[in-house]
Order: C-alpha cells, then sequence, then structure tokens
C-alpha cells in the first residue's frame, strides 16, 4: 500500500481470511523492513516464496506461480521507485523486470475511496498549437472564403462538407458490394487460417514445454553432477595430504616397533587359533541348537533358533575374511560339513514320513478298489508338501549364510547359475521322458493273435493329463504341457489305427477303431482341455465314420433275395424301361414278387437280428453298454433304410397290386425294441 500523502510512504500488510471471504490487517511493516526476497527456484514454477522482514523469515505461499511472480514483480517496482537506499536483495527470481513509469519522480497515487484520476485529468498545463498547425488552420478559412471570427459558418461548411464526403464512401460502399463480400470471404479465411496456426502454435508450445522441463532437469543433473566433481577432486587432496601427514617410514625401522609388532601378530595367531577351535565345537553340537518337534510332523525341522545362535559370531567371521582368509576358508569347510551331516539327518527323517505317511493314506483308501484319480491326487499333495518344505529351509539357510559368512553376489549368482542349469537339464530330461511316452502310445505291436479291446495307451493319457494338469496349472510350462498333450492325442490316434490293421487281431478293424474312439472322445470330453478341441472333434469323427462302416460291414444284406430281387429292377429302369412296364416282364411280374417277399417272414427275421446281436456283443469287449446301444441303433436306422427304399420300388412299380413285405416298419421297430430289452 503507497500513502496519498507527501511524503510518499510504502507499507506491506499481513491480512487474516475470515469467514464470507473477508479480511482483516494483522500487521504491518515498512518498504525499507524487507532485507531480501527469496523465490526458492527460479526455474520451476513454484507457488512458495520467503520474505526476510527485521531478520525474521517468513514463507509464504500463493494459489499459483503466477500470482507469486506479479507480486514479486510489484514489489521490485515499488523498491525501485520508493526505496533510494537499502533496497531488498532479491534471489532466485526472473529478473530483470520492467519498472513503472514515474513523471517528475513522483509514483501514481492510489486512494482507496473507490475514486481515482488519471494522468490526463492531473495535467492542467497549457500547450499551445504549432506553426504548421496554424497555417494548415488558415489555409482551410481561405478555401472556405471565410474570416477568423466566422467559427460558425466555418464549423458549418466542414459539416456539409463531411456530409459530401460520407455520401460520396456510402456510394462507393454500395457500388463495391461484390467486393466487399469477397474481402470479408477473404478475411474469413485468414480468420480461420490463423485459428489453424495458433492451434499448431498451441501444440508446438506443448512440445516445447516438455522440453524445457528435460532441459532444467538435464542441467539441474549436470549442476549436480559438477557439485560432485569438485567434492570428490577436495576430498581425494585432503586424503592425499592426511595420508602423508601418516606416513611413518622412519618410525617403521625401529626395533620397538617391530618387537610390538611380532607380540600383536602372536596375540592374534592364538586368538585365531583358540577361535577356530571354538566355532567348530559349536559347528559340531549344531543339532543341539535345535528345537523340539513332535515325531511323526510331516514338517521340515525349523533352524532359526540354531542361526540366532550363531549370528553373534559374525563380526568375527568377517574379521577373519579380511585378515587370515585360509583360517575363513578352513571355517566355511568345517561348517559346511557339519551342516551336510545336519540336513541329511534331516531330510532322511523327512522323506521317511513321507513314505510312511503315503503308505498309511493308501491303505485306509483300500489302494487296490481305489480309483487312479484318488491316488494321483495324494501323490500330488505329497509332492507338494515336499517341495514347499524344502523351499523354507533353503531360502532360511541361505539368507543365514550370506549374512553370518558375508558371501558376495559372486557366490549368489553363481548359485543360480548353477539353478537355471538344473531347470535347463530337468526341461531336457522332461522331454525325453514325454517323448518315450509319445513313442510307446504311437507304435503299438500285438505279438499274438488276440482280441485288443480298450488300448491300455488311453486310460495312462487319461491319468498323466489329469495329474499334469493339476500340477502344472499355474505353472510356466503350461504352454509346453499343452502342446505335448497335443503331441500324445496324435500318438494315441496313430496308435489306434496301428492296433486296428494288425494282422494278429482276431476284430475287425472297425471295431477296435470304434471302441478306442469312443473311449478315447469320452476321456477328451472328461477333461475339457482347450488346446485339444480340434482332435477332440477329429476324434469324434473318426469314431461316427468307423460305427457306420461297422454297421454295414455286420448288417450287409438281410433280406438278400428281395436285395437282389429289387437290384436287378434298378438297373433295368436305368436303362430306359418306365417303372410302369416292370411288372410285365416275366421273371420280374407280380407272381415273382409274391414269392421273393414270403421268403423272409417276420419269424426268420427276427431270429437274425438276435443272432446279429449277439454278434455285436461278442465283437464288443468293453462293458460300456452306451456304445452297444449306440451301434444297435445305427443298425436300426440302416435296416429301416433298406426296408423303406424296398416299399418305395413296390408302390412306384408295382401300383394297385396289393403286394407288400411280409415284415413292415412297426414290426422292425418292435423287433429291436425287444431284443435291446431282452439282454
Amino acid at each position: 500500500m503507497i500513502t496519498t500523502t507527501q511524503p510518499v510512504s510504502a507499507r506491506i500488510w499481513m491480512v487474516k481470511s475470515e469467514k464470507e471471504n473477508s479480511f482483516s490487517k494483522k500487521e504491518h511493516y515498512a518498504l525499507r523492513d524487507i532485507r531480501s526476497v527469496d523465490g526458492i527456484n527460479p526455474r520451476k514454477p513454484l507457488p512458495d516464496f520467503n520474505l526476510t522482514i527485521k531478520g525474521q523469515l517468513y514463507q509464504l505461499y500463493s494459489n499459483t506461480s503466477e500470482e507469486k511472480e506479479f507480486f514479486i514483480r510489484q514489489l521490485f517496482k515499488f523498491s525501485n521507485d520508493n526505496l533510494p537506499i537499502q533496497k531488498p536483495e532479491f534471489v532466485n527470481v526472473s529478473l530483470p523486470v520492467d519498472t513503472l513509469p514515474s513523471k517528475n519522480g513522483s509514483v501514481n497515487e492510489e486512494n482507496f475511496d473507490g475514486d481515482s484520476k488519471t494522468a490526463a485529468e492531473l495535467d492542467t498545463n497549457y500547450q499551445p498549437i504549432s506553426l504548421k498547425e496554424e497555417n494548415d488552420f488558415r489555409h482551410l478559412l481561405e478555401k472556405a472564403n471565410l474570416q477568423i471570427g466566422q467559427a460558425r459558418q466555418f464549423s458549418s461548411s466542414l459539416n456539409d462538407q463531411l456530409s459530401q464526403l460520407d455520401s460520396a464512401n456510402l456510394s462507393s460502399i454500395m457500388e463495391n458490394e461484390q467486393n466487399v463480400a469477397e474481402l470479408i470471404g477473404l478475411i474469413d479465411t485468414a480468420i480461420e487460417l490463423a485459428e489453424c496456426v495458433e492451434k499448431q502454435l498451441d501444440v508446438y508450445d506443448t512440445l516445447l514445454s516438455f522440453v524445457r522441463d528435460s532441459v532444467e532437469l538435464i542441467e539441474e543433473k549436470d549442476s549436480l553432477r559438477h557439485i560432485e566433481q569438485q567434492n570428490n577432486k577436495k576430498l581425494a587432496t585432503e586424503l592425499e595430504d592426511f595420508v602423508y601427514q601418516l606416513e611413518m617410514s622412519e618410525l617403521n625401522s625401529m626395533q620397538a616397533y617391530h618387537s610390538r609388532i611380532e607380540m600383536l601378530n602372536k596375540i592374534t595367531s592364538e586368538f585365531v587359533d583358540r577361535f577356530y577351535a571354538h566355532i567348530s565345537t559349536i559347528f559340531g553340537n549344531m543339532d543341539s541348537m535345535l528345537e523340539n518337534q513332535h515325531i511323526g510332523e510331516i514338517i521340515m525341522q525349523k533352524h532359526s533358533q540354531r542361526h540366532r545362535a550363531l549370528l553373534p559370531f559374525s563380526d568375527l567371521i568377517s574379521w577373519l575374511k579380511q585378515t587370515r582368509p585360509n583360517i575363513y576358508k578352513n571355517v566355511l569347510d568345517r561348517y559346511n560339513i557339519e551342516a551336510q551331516k545336519l540336513y541329511k539327518k534331516e531330510f532322511d527323517r523327512f522323506f521317511s514320513e513321507l513314505a510312511t505317511r503315503e503308505a498309511s493314506s493308501l491303505t485306509n483308501n483300500n489302494w487296490k478298489n481305489s480309483s487312479n484319480n484318488l491316488i494321483n491326487e495324494q501323490n500330488i499333495e505329497l509332492i507338494e508338501t515336499a517341495v514347499a518344505e524344502c523351499r523354507v529351509v533353503v531360502e532360511s539357510e541361505q539368507k543365514f549364510c550370506i549374512r553370518f559368512f558375508h558371501l558376495n553376489t559372486d557366490v549368489i549368482s553363481q548359485l543360480d547359475s548353477e539353478f537355471n542349469n538344473k531347470n535347463v537339464a530337468l526341461k531336457r530330461l522332461s522331454d525325453e521322458q514325454m517323448n518315450q511316452i509319445e513313442n510307446s502310445f504311437s507304435k503299438i505291436s500285438i505279438t499274438k493273435r488276440q482280441r485288443i479291446g480298450i488300448l491300455d495307451t488311453i486310460g495312462r493319457f487319461g491319468s498323466l493329463a489329469k495329474s499334469s494338469i493339476k500340477i502344472f496349472a499355474e505353472s510356466e510350462r503350461k504352454v509346453d504341457l499343452d502342446k505335448w498333450l497335443e503331441k500324445l492325442t496324435i500318438a494315441i490316434i496313430i496308435g489306434i489305427d496301428n492296433a486296428a490293421e494288425s494282422p494278429n487281431s482276431k476284430c475287425p478293424a472297425s471295431v477296435v477303431r470304434m471302441e478306442n474312439f469312443h473311449a478315447f472322445y469320452s476321456i477328451l470330453s472328461e477333461l475339457k482341455i482347450p488346446c485339444l478341441d480340434a482332435r477332440r472333434k477329429e476324434v469324434r469323427q473318426k469314431y461316427q465314420e468307423n460305427v457306420t462302416i461297422y454297421v454295414r460291414e455286420m448288417l450287409g444284406r438281410p433280406l438278400e433275395k428281395i436285395h437282389n430281387f429289387f437290384e436287378r429292377i434298378e438297373r433295368l429302369m436305368e436303362n430306359g424301361i418306365s417303372p410302369q412296364e416292370i411288372s410285365y416282364e416275366q421273371q420280374f411280374s407280380r407272381i415273382e414278387l409274391k414269392r421273393v417277399t414270403t421268403a423272409y417272414p417276420a419269424k426268420e427275421v427276427k431270429k437274425g437280428l438276435e443272432n446279429l446281436y449277439k454278434k455285436i456283443e461278442k465283437h464288443l469287449s468293453s462293458n460300456d453298454s452306451s456304445l452297444l446301444q449306440v451301434v444297435w441303433r445305427q443298425m436300426q436306422e440302416e435296416f429301416l433304410n433298406q426296408v423303406k427304399h424296398y416299399q418305395q420300388l413296390i408302390s412306384k412299380c408295382y401300383l394297385g397290386s396289393k403286394i407288400e413285405l411280409e415284415v413292415g416298419i412297426e414290426d422292425i421297430l418292435q423287433f429291436f425294441s425287444e431284443i435291446a430289452q431282452k439282454h
């Protein structure tokens, strides 16, 4: 605030915010009391700054960085205008700034009653016109034939001329209306282009703002790097001076010094020997430091108590590593030997408990009658328990060894490398095992003549798939497992085909394929593995194709005479004889038709179907009744299609003869149903 009275006085007020956006004056200071203004960081737009008034530091905050800069600029201007001496010091601010214009050494006056006057209103000095302005004025009077005293006439003349010029201007505008419209269009286009340029400039400005921030950050880092280099140089110089001052080359040759050093070395050697003997004894008694554990628990022994007992010697081990590397290596070897004995005993106990638990669980579940799924789940549980317990013990021992023996990262990286090598070897071993399984699935050999039935490879695949999916469901090798499952699926399909074509098989090839593809399709449907959906559809198609082949092979021509009779009729019709002329042929007369149809009474047809059902039961070795039902239903459909075809030919070639087969559609359906229920 600047006073309006003379002499001019500038003050800065501290105000306090009240309710309803009102403020109350708290305290004020003279402008000359301000000692310094600190903008904190000129490169970053921060809203906070510091004022030092009468030796006291005030930390102030503005709403935005722009408000802070405006306040500092105004403070700088007022200081230049009102303080000839004892101006405040401005640090960490963007300078120079524009100063307020001053007139005759005075400042702008501002009252707080709301009334203000401009500089033009305050200036009452008279300024006469120039000589050129006077000559121009007289020239206008002469042109209008008027005198200086005729001001009213001169004003009227000027108004008339102005009206004429306005009329001429309007006429010109009306005449050039089209040009004006074009000009306005060009102006609008120019405005649009200018807006596009402004938008592009805004984009560039945004990009440059990021560049500016990056440059400021680089400058800041570079400044810190220079400071670090200077500090390092100064530190190196100081260390060189200090080491130079510590050099005692002349004192080292003194007899007292040598004798003292020998005595200290002897004491150190004695201490090292005693410490090595003591720590070796402790390592030998590590089994007594373990926590108590109940017999029969399937958990690894906790070694935290042993680790806590040994950790107080960690500093001495570090001292040995630096001063006596050979003794340190001996201590490390001694610990390895004793720890190996301790963990061997513990692992033997742990895996013995696992084996005992596995045997008892199999006995309780009557493993001879239990399913493979239950056994596999129990085995997976035991494996997960063993891996989890061993992992906890190994991680705990590794952390202890790193801390106790002060092992560096090279040793840990070597262990990680060894672990990765073991993983690669294990993956290679798994791939070899899967290759062997794949070969055993695809290369099916039948050594002697026998009924093949359901191949054991199908059941082995189901057990392997279920257990492996449960184990590797969340593993990183899930992708590899999916690939191997697809390979094994293809191998089983190849194995089924090889078994079906074996010369030692007693069953038809279609029966072997039908049974095995049906069983394999059931297992794939039960597993519901997404990566095997395409193979599952392929197996289902092969199963249906072989069912059709088997039905046609077994059913054949149950009404052979009727079939041969109508086959010859179809051959005549293909040669161009119409259906109405067929009955006039002697060998295809109605009498011959009657003789052929009566050759297969209902009793004989039913007996033939019963024999056919028994053959199917004999061929199908599995106890799956669903497959038998599917085959029998397919037989029924095939037989019905043949009978319907014969009836169509009779109605077409022997119209009105009223000759029918001895068995109809209803009879056939009844025969098939009774035979299925009977068996």
